[in-house]
């Protein structure tokens, strides 16, 4: 009789982090461990939903469009067989960054005007 084992030694996974690449309106979540082996990652809502559909299986997630005024937050969870850990959670918000009103003009107009006037200025000499 022969008998053969397999023996695998993972390292835990360490805490993991998200990062979010915003585009319009879309958003891409990824989760990273430094640390471990045989990872696989998931990603979770809060509030939990209570069934499946709010579970996602992968490393990256991609949510588009952005539904509006959305206050749910994920969380990425990591494990392996041997450890389980999870992200602190992410808003959707991380991507909203709003700008003060009328400040988008001023770069635009003070080039312009100043353009304006030099050319002017030329013009009368």
């Amino acid at each position: 009789i022969n008998l053969y084992f397999h023996v695998s030694s993972a390292e835990p996974v360490s805490k993991p982090s998200i990062t979010a690449k915003c585009l319009r309106d879309n958003i891409t979540l990824s989760c990273f461990s430094s640390q471990g082996s045989e990872v696989t990652y998931s990603w979770e809502t809060l509030p939990p939903c209570g069934n499946d559909s709010c579970v996602h299986l992968g490393q990256t997630m991609e949510i588009h469009p952005l539904p509006p005024s959305e206050s749910t937050s994920y969380v990425c969870a990591a494990q392996n067989p041997v450890s389980r850990a999870t992200s602190d959670p992410v808003d959707l918000g991380v991507c909203s960054i709003p700008q003060p009103p009328g400040r988008g003009w001023v770069p635009i107009l003070c080039p312009v005007t100043a353009t304006l006037c030099l050319i002017g200025i030329i013009i009368i000499l």
